[in-house]
């Protein structure tokens, strides 16, 4: 598990699934996040990793898993770096 990852499952246990222990949730699950949690999770995952996620990004499927938001992040970051 990558240091992103583990950020985020804690994040997301913490403040989106009402105190679920982190350690159950697995990379892969499929999360129900709801409007209000994307907006909060958005914040975080911007401010915690310095990237910018645009209209574009706010695709389901880049918020379906820990997994999927932790390669987005990567994916944004990489992109930033290159320009």
């Amino acid at each position: 598990m990558t240091d992103s990852e583990t950020k985020i499952r804690r994040y997301v246990a913490s403040e989106l699934l009402a105190g679920r222990d982190e350690s159950s949730i697995q990379m892969d699950e499929s999360l129900f996040i709801d409007s209000v949690g994307l907006i909060e999770l958005v914040s975080f995952l911007e401010t915690e990793f310095g990237v910018e996620l645009g209209r574009a990004d706010m695709a389901r499927e880049n918020f379906a898993s820990v997994r999927a938001m932790a390669n987005l992040v990567r994916q944004k970051a990489t992109a930033s770096d290159a320009s």
